[in-house]
């Protein structure tokens, strides 16, 4: 990234978080300001958010239109972050506008524990909506089998060791693959998704 560029982006950020009521003062304190997710991927929307990484200790305000994570510095380094979904995430794709990432090169991809807990929501998601599925309208169907669709796309990466891209990717790289039960049963093994839950999948497939 040009330096031009990268000077544009933070001052489009400090743009967007001011009229949004974020304090310059709580953005200059944070020891590394990090944006990432679609803006960062350069894939966005005019309305997408602005995800932002802020590695401080004093927690940022709620707001719409802005996902603000603040993590204290003690946490990066910790096993739990650098193993996650999210770090593997900000660590590939992430630009940092401020501060220095000393542990964008310490990310453990593909953790045993990170893909449990992808694993364990889809379960978890396919389980609490098999019971009352037939109840859903057609486009909350589509909205819940895009949800299921995108974490096996997620989990499959995971297992791949390889860092899980912005959404927008993810939608764009599915192109044709077809049915989302059929393309976890190619790629995915048993002891990641049990041979029950890709069923329970396929039948919600096949009356949506």
């Amino acid at each position: 990234m040009t330096v031009e560029r990268h000077s544009a982006l933070e001052r489009e950020l400090r743009s967007a978080l001011g009229r949004l009521g974020v304090p310059d003062a709580l953005v200059d304190a944070a020891d590394e300001l990090v944006l990432f997710g679609s803006r960062a991927a350069g894939v966005n929307r005019p309305e997408s958010d602005w995800d932002v990484l802020l590695v401080a200790d004093k927690r940022p305000p709620l707001l719409p239109g802005a996902d603000l994570l603040c993590v204290p510095r003690r946490r990066v380094e910790t096993r739990e972050w650098l193993e996650s979904e999210l770090a593997n995430h900000i660590a590939a794709f992430g630009l940092w506008l401020s501060g220095t990432p000393s542990w964008r090169n310490e990310v453990r991809r593909g953790s045993a524990c990170a893909v449990e807990r992808k694993s364990r929501a889809i379960c978890d998601r396919i389980a609490m909506l098999a019971p009352d599925w037939h109840l859903l309208s057609r486009p909350f169907r589509s909205k819940y089998l895009t949800l299921i669709r995108r974490d096996m796309q997620r989990l499959i990466m995971m297992t791949g060791g390889q860092p899980v891209p912005p959404t927008p990717v993810l939608d764009a790289t599915w192109r044709e693959h077809g049915r989302v039960a059929d393309y976890a049963a190619r790629f995915v093994t048993k002891d990641v998704l049990s041979g029950a839950t890709i069923a329970a999948l396929s039948q919600l497939e096949t009356t949506a």
